[in-house]
């Protein structure tokens, strides 16, 4: 009952904070994503949205999280250019394959988390996806996923597909964390990470 009580508050909030700005929303869901990953609580608002989905309506909610799997792989693709490290790029490189479909844990523990400057980039990245999805109206019609596989989600089963909105959701926040990403990494932050971290 406890876990329902805080499910039902959380869709409660993120429904008063969408009807009241989706722009907002966009950037606070979409920003706080990998948080909330993290924290394992991302399943509550797709619980939700899988309700809205199974009565045959599109979802709002979703779209506004589609771009941080894309902030994701645009910013390990950039450590994995900037770093010298021969074991992280090891890393950085299976994982950003894996961000392409959707799987973003071994980023987020292989290569962000350890460098989280980085993280944080991702965070800005996702967030300004979130934001684009709110401004173009997008609106998921099926569930698929995350990453590459998850576009199919955005096509209009009537035919009316908004392809520039599902451009701009994948390419801008990816772009946008590369930068951040490129200019804001720095390998000996890594190294004092390592220093620190306990054995």
């Amino acid at each position: 009952p406890a876990a329902n009580m805080v499910g039902q508050g959380i869709n409660v909030a993120l429904t008063t904070i969408v009807s009241f700005s989706p722009v907002l929303a966009g950037l606070l869901l979409g920003g706080f994503w990998q948080v909330m990953v993290l924290f394992g609580v991302h399943g509550i608002p797709i619980m939700f949205a899988f309700m809205d989905l199974m009565a045959g309506n599109p979802s709002t909610i979703l779209p506004l999280t589609f771009g941080a799997s894309w902030a994701v792989l645009g910013t390990v693709l950039a450590v994995y250019l900037r770093t010298k490290d021969e074991k992280l790029k090891g890393v950085a490189l299976p994982a950003a394959i894996s961000a392409v479909f959707g799987v973003t844990e071994p980023s987020v523990y292989g290569v962000l988390l350890p460098n989280f400057k980085v993280f944080v980039t991702t965070c800005i990245g996702a967030g300004i996806g979130g934001l684009i999805c709110a401004l173009m109206g997008m609106v998921q019609y099926s569930y698929t996923g995350m990453g590459i596989v998850g576009i199919l989600a955005y096509m209009n089963p009537n035919g009316n597909t908004n392809f520039l909105g599902i451009a701009l959701i994948v390419l801008v926040p990816m772009i946008v964390a590369f930068l951040l990403a490129f200019f804001l990494f720095k390998d000996k932050e890594a190294e004092e990470t390592k220093k620190k971290a306990p054995v």
